[in-house]
Parts: C-alpha cells; sequence; structure tokens
C-alpha cells in the first residue's frame, strides 16, 4: 500500500504512512497488520482525503496481495478496460518506448493523432505538461487514454527534423482492430499483423488469408511482434489453421487434480502447407506465444525475430463485488515439445534484430527483422 500510494508521501501526504510504515514493522502477525491499517484509513478520511484516493492505495494494497501469491495475477477496478470503451477514448496511436523515448510505431486511419498531423516514428515528448521521460509504453498509453471528448496537449517530436509541435488532441473512441489489413508484399507473399488476440480474431483472420489467397498468395509472414495475448481459445484456433489433424498445439496443467488438457489439430484445413514465416520479439507474449511455439515445434513456420517474453500461465478472470475483476493463475501451458516446468521465452529459428529506434515504422522497407522473413523463403526454409 505504501509503494502504490507513493511512499514520498506526494499524493496522500506523509504522517500517517510514516505512522503505518513504523507500526508495520511491529507486526507479529497478520489480525494485528489488519488493525494497522484499518486504523490508518480511519485516520486519512478524518483528514478528508478524498474517495478516489482512498481507492487507489486500497487497489494498490490488493494488488501487491494478490501478486505475493500469484505473480501473473492481478485485480482491475470495475471501471478499468485494456480497450477503450463507448465511454473510455484514446488519440489512436501505437507506442513502442525505445532508448527512452516514446515513438509512434504505428496511427490508426483518420483517428485523432492521424487528425491532427502525428506520423509514425515521431517521438512524444509531452502529454499535457507532464514529460514522459522514463516511463514505459503502458504508462504513456495510460496518460493518452481519458473520458471520449477531452483535450489533452501532447508534445511531439517530428521524425527527421527534430522540430517539437504542441498539439491539442481530442480524445475519441479507438476501436480496437485484432486483425489488421492484410497485404500483398510481392505477387506471391502475403502479410498478416495481429496486434492482439480477442473474440473473433480467428473469423477476422480467416477472411484476411482467405482474401490473399484470392489474390495469389503462396506464403505467408505472420507477424505477431508486440502482441501479447488475450483469449487462450483464439491462439488454438489460429494455429489449427495450419497444422494437420492431430498435431499437438498446447498441454495444459491446471491448479487442481484431473484439470489437465491436451489441445490436438481436429480439422481438416486448406492452409496445412503454405511456406509460413513468423515475426516475434520480447514484448510476443501468452497466447501468441502459444501460437509461435506449436507452429515452430511441429516445423510448420520459421519463427524470426527476437527471444519472446515467456508468459506462460493460462489466466482465469473472476468477478467480485461492485464489479472489479480478479485475475488468477489456473494452469500452466506447455508446448509440443516440452518435458519439464515451462519457463522462458521462444527461441527464434533465426534471430534478427529490430528496427533501430528511429525507424520503427512495422512493415516499412527498413524492417529488418520482415526483411529477414522474407528471405527465409528466398533460401527454401
Amino acid at each position: 500500500m505504501l509503494d502504490a500510494a507513493d511512499p514520498t508521501g506526494s499524493l496522500l501526504g506523509k504522517d500517517p504512512f510514516r505512522k503505518l510504515l513504523r507500526q508495520s514493522s511491529e507486526v507479529r502477525n497478520d489480525k494485528d497488520w489488519v488493525k494497522v491499517v484499518s486504523a490508518t484509513f480511519v485516520e486519512l478520511r478524518k483528514k478528508d482525503y478524498t474517495k478516489e484516493a482512498l481507492q487507489q492505495v486500497a487497489f494498490g494494497g490488493m494488488q501487491r496481495m494478490i501478486k505475493a501469491v500469484d505473480s501473473d495475477g492481478g485485480i482491475l477496478p470495475a471501471n478499468y478496460s485494456p480497450f477503450s470503451t463507448p465511454a473510455s477514448g484514446g488519440i489512436g496511436v501505437t507506442i513502442r518506448v525505445c532508448d527512452g523515448i516514446a515513438r509512434v510505431t504505428s496511427i490508426a486511419d483518420d483517428g485523432p493523432a492521424s487528425r491532427a498531423g502525428v506520423r509514425p516514428t515521431d517521438s512524444i515528448t509531452t502529454v499535457d505538461g507532464r514529460s514522459l521521460t522514463g516511463l514505459t509504453a503502458g504508462n504513456v498509453i495510460d496518460l493518452l487514454r481519458g473520458p471520449r471528448g477531452t483535450d489533452l496537449r501532447v508534445g511531439v517530436r517530428r521524425s527527421g527534423s527534430g522540430e517539437v509541435a504542441d498539439l491539442e488532441i481530442v480524445r475519441n473512441e479507438i476501436r480496437t482492430v485484432s486483425v489488421r489489413p492484410a497485404s500483398m508484399i510481392d505477387a506471391h507473399t502475403g502479410y498478416i499483423g495481429l496486434n492482439n488476440f480477442a473474440d473473433g480474431t480467428d473469423r477476422d483472420f480467416g477472411h484476411a488469408i482467405s482474401d490473399l489467397a484470392a489474390k495469389g498468395m503462396r506464403r505467408l509472414v505472420l507477424d505477431i511482434r508486440d502482441n501479447a495475448g488475450g483469449p487462450f481459445d483464439q491462439a488454438i484456433r489460429l494455429a489449427m489453421r495450419f497444422l494437420p489433424r492431430g498435431d499437438l498445439i498446447v498441454s495444459t496443467r491446471g491448479r487442481v487434480r484431473n484439470s489437465d488438457s491436451d489441445y490436438r489439430a481436429t480439422e481438416a484445413n486448406p492452409w496445412v502447407e503454405l511456406r509460413l514465416a513468423i515475426l516475434v520479439n520480447g514484448v510476443t507474449a501468452a497466447g501468441a506465444e502459444v501460437l509461435a511455439a506449436a507452429l515452430q515445434d511441429n516445423r510448420r513456420a520459421v519463427v524470426v525475430g527476437t527471444q519472446t517474453f515467456g508468459s506462460r500461465s493460462v489466466q482465469s478472470v473472476y468477478r467480485v463485488a461492485g464489479g472489479s475483476r480478479i485475475s488468477l493463475t489456473t494452469s500452466r501451458w506447455f508446448r509440443p515439445k516440452d518435458t519439464a516446468v515451462p519457463s522462458g521465452g521462444i527461441a527464434p529459428d533465426i534471430l534478427a534484430d529490430g528496427p533501430p529506434c528511429g525507424e520503427l515504422v512495422i512493415g516499412s522497407a527498413n524492417d529488418r527483422q520482415l526483411q529477414r522473413a522474407l528471405e527465409t523463403f528466398k533460401e527454401g526454409r
């Protein structure tokens, strides 16, 4: 709770938390600890701290409690959503922090940022006067999100010229697209990028790959860089599209007895012989790793890029009082060739660094990982 509330006291004041820190060092059992925390909250309420500030501390404390027993678990307040909702908005950019700088890697067509003149490879320096130095990509996105229709001032440094522009941008509803628009790189090579996994990803992917096949596609680059996963079943369904019936996709081992499962390809699909290269990086995680591991272990795809994140947990989400949700690890997943406790990310077949920090436009001519994937097709891999 001290960490969540800012131990310097800038959020809620110094004295109550210094007292809590002092008293906590004398606690010898859980019952006494609850008394200390309860007394601290009573003292805070007397000092007219806001309800929102108290909730922030409470959720921070609960988050740390859950993390203590489940490092991959967490709690999400009722008003939190990782994606935009009709009541919330954003500016329509994808951010990657590289060399300490928040760079725009892609931008939504006709979104607020695009209309304001923000371009890929620009960097965002400030949001409402706050410097972004030292923040993570998630921190930056949190600052850019907010109620739909509200405005914010964004400092943007132009790539190339270094000129800094101070732009006023009005947040709007941003629909998160799981499957990016598919395209043909050359006469026979298709490209599909997956931002994440969501309900309907497999369906949308099916439409995209069929469209490419109609244009003459004979090989495919599947880009799951920066894809942090999503619904487990969607990753399995996508893997099935490329594997012969009976091939093992993934195994799960649960916390409770008789909850272990093996997931295999169960259907005949037209893409089981399609030449395939998969792009991954250090942000590729969870369900995206399930897909990459299944196709790599079954020798159906060449994996190109850098080592993936290494998330092997399967999460279940439980709703609790007030609409909040608790996410807990209910099982661990194992790739087809796993024989021991899962750990670490997926090592690519071909190690290739990503684009330079100043040239992070995914799919551009200077995308070195994409170019290396195309070379594998020429090499006959």
